[in-house]
């Protein structure tokens, strides 16, 4: 019976789930092919991962109703689901930056809803978040200035200082010798990007776990205001962040501050 029951949920759920996914990818696909490429993953990569916890909860109601309740079998069927996916879904998010960073980094300061396997996991997105590309940083750059990267710095470190879910930060002196630390923020930190990410994994969650929609509502209102670089040097300076000998590089019309996009 259990098996009977467990096939009906997989046929009822699965195919109204696909069909979705589906029609949501072609669409996402044909107005904007960027937020399309990062909804494919949370289709791909996500969905599965939710749907795998969904498939146990369900079943392990059906032996709760049918008096076969099993602690023992219980414990191991989520400890093989914690086993498997952690790390792989940890992986995906570092890769995706974003977002998806924020995601993992939020979960991993909330021990009471997750378990530990996870936590140990999430937990190396506070200081793991790989760096872009050097080339993609100076076609920033020069983009921002209009001149190649040697025309605007005396020195120009592409080993970044640090880097972290929307952006990372670089050592460079000026042709004046001033030491400066520019912050370049990356194409999965756009503000647009993270807001349709968030946007699509509330599409998601309301389908597969309508529970979780309230963990998105808090991470979107945490980055409300991150993405303005403008007030976060004018944040830092007013607590003495800033020394004469380091300041965020004026990239717009002499103003202390700067904002590159990739």
């Amino acid at each position: 019976m259990l098996r009977t029951a467990g096939r009906i949920i997989t046929r009822r759920v699965a195919p109204a789930t696909g069909a979705t996914l589906v029609v949501g990818s072609a669409a996402f696909y044909a107005s904007d092919p960027k937020t399309a490429s990062r909804t494919y993953v949370l289709l791909t990569e996500m969905a599965p991962v939710i749907l795998a916890y969904r498939f146990v909860e369900k079943k392990q109601q059906i032996r709760k109703y049918l008096n076969h309740e099993n602690p023992a079998l219980e414990d191991a069927e989520w400890d093989a689901l914690h086993n498997k996916y952690a790390k792989p879904t940890v992986d995906c998010m570092r890769r995706m930056l974003g977002s998806y960073v924020k995601l993992g980094q939020f979960l991993a300061l909330r021990p009471d809803i997750v378990p530990q396997v996870w936590t140990d996991e999430l937990r190396t997105l506070e200081s793991a978040v790989p760096s872009q590309s050097t080339e993609l940083v100076h076609e920033t750059i020069q983009r921002a200035y209009g001149k190649q990267v040697d025309e605007v710095f005396e020195t120009f470190d592409d080993k970044p200082v640090g880097s972290a879910s929307i952006g990372q930060v670089h050592r460079a002196t000026l042709k004046d010798g001033t030491r400066v630390a520019v912050k370049v923020q990356y194409g999965a930190g756009n503000e647009q990007v993270m807001r349709n990410d968030i946007k699509h994994g509330k599409e998601l969650f309301r389908i597969l776990a309508p529970e979780q929609v309230a963990v998105l509502d808090e991470i979107e209102a945490q980055f409300a205001t991150e993405f303005d670089y403008r007030q976060e040097v004018l944040v830092a300076a007013s607590r003495g962040a800033f020394t004469p000998s380091t300041r965020v590089v004026s990239g717009n019309g002499g103003r202390e501050w700067s904002l590159f996009r990739f």
